[in-house]
């Protein structure tokens, strides 16, 4: 969201609902809702929608819309005054409690106001606090339930990979007798079959990115 810098006291008079159009100098291609901010305060004090831009007035006609610009004429006579174009000001809201925001360097008439940074942590209502602390649970509980899940999968690859080399020493040490008895090539598959467990288990192991999995829900 954008903030409107506008100074006394015609930012009053738009939370007052006394002033619908803000005085500017150039047109803008905004619109939409807006934060609006007392200059000089690092506020942001409501909000407003600007829903047009009027083309310039002069300063003959100034003069007949004193009701909506609330510019006094001892101003917009002065021979420097140049803020002829109305900003059209609609549905004013205005904050009871005024929220305080970051104020870039070099900022004088729009504010690119951070969604955070508009809702400091004293500001949040309970049920936001709330939610946050749910949240937060959530993640703790996830979190053990994730390094629980690895600590298993390790202990069950582990205990695989030393009851397959196990059986394979078997295997081997039982060669002469496979050799014998004319089993040789299927004591060949068993060995080949124990050894890729053995190195699935193992790699299991000693892959990282299966170590640091996480668990993901919709």
């Amino acid at each position: 969201m954008d903030g409107l810098i506008i100074a006394e006291p015609y930012i009053s008079d738009i939370l007052n609902g006394k002033k619908i159009w803000e005085m500017r100098s150039r047109k803008t291609t905004k619109r939409g809702r807006i934060a609006l901010i007392r200059k000089g305060s690092g506020r942001i004090v409501g909000y407003a929608d600007l829903v047009d831009v009027l083309d310039p007035l002069t300063p003959s006609n100034y003069s007949k819309f004193y009701d909506k610009h609330r510019v006094p004429d001892a101003i917009s006579h002065k021979q420097d005054f140049k803020w002829f174009t109305p900003w059209v000001l609609d549905r004013v809201e205005k904050l009871s409690k005024p929220i305080a925001y970051e104020h870039k360097s070099g900022a004088v008439t729009w504010v690119k106001l951070d969604s955070l940074s508009t809702q400091p942590p004293e500001t949040m209502s309970q049920s936001s606090k709330s939610k946050v602390e749910l949240i937060n649970t959530e993640w703790a509980n996830r979190k053990f339930s994730t390094e629980k899940f690895n600590l298993e999968r390790n202990v069950i690859a582990g205990l695989i990979a030393f009851l397959a080399i196990l059986l394979e020493l078997v295997v081997l040490l039982s060669l002469p007798y496979w050799v014998l008895t004319g089993m040789f090539s299927f004591a060949l598959f068993l060995s080949c079959l124990i050894g890729g467990l053995v190195c699935g288990a193992i790699a299991g192991l000693l892959d990282p990115s299966f170590a640091n999995m996480t668990l993901v829900e919709d």
